[in-house]
């Protein structure tokens, strides 16, 4: 784990992702992504793994990954008995490629020689959470709306105009 000495207050409905610079994967090294939320206040530290046979050194100030401000939602959610049924389902990683790979079939693909027709899901889980029913996604909704100009600032326009012409 390497110490940076900075800390940072992210814009409120943000937080601050640390993702790795690529060409430090060219030498062998991993960064750990991290989430700097956005009411931590401590010293940001970065977790590097190094995954080559040789030292890595850097040096002061060197840049070995970034800072991202991404936005965040937290709508309220309720806990509910059921989810919405999808055609995915609990299919993770690597469930949407459109055949099956070898002997691993893949339960949404649409026709290779490899295909499973295996109905089985995995067990129910222990909790079911979705956003709360009164939730409107205001990301949605935004539509961009100029802001009309102050007296003032009208003025000093039409000035400028009388002034040039």
């Amino acid at each position: 784990m390497l110490n940076t000495s900075i800390s940072i207050k992210t814009p409120k409905g943000t937080y601050a992702r640390i993702a790795p610079r690529s060409s430090y994967a060219m030498r062998g090294m991993i960064i750990g992504g991290g989430v700097v939320d956005s009411d931590y206040r401590g010293e940001i530290k970065i977790l590097v793994y190094n995954y080559s046979d040789d030292d890595i050194d850097f040096a002061e100030g060197e840049r070995i990954d970034q800072l991202i401000l991404e936005c965040c939602k937290t709508p309220p959610t309720i806990q509910v008995h059921d989810l919405d049924k999808t055609k995915r389902q609990d299919r993770c990683f690597g469930s949407t490629s459109s055949q099956c790979k070898n002997d691993k079939a893949n339960p949404l693909c649409e026709g290779c020689p490899n295909c499973d027709d295996s109905t089985s899901s995995a067990a129910p889980y222990d909790y079911y959470v979705a956003p709360h029913p009164s939730y409107i996604d205001d990301c949605e909704y935004i539509e961009y709306q100029p802001r009309r100009a102050t007296t003032q600032q009208e003025e000093n326009i039409n000035y400028e105009v009388r002034r040039e012409a």
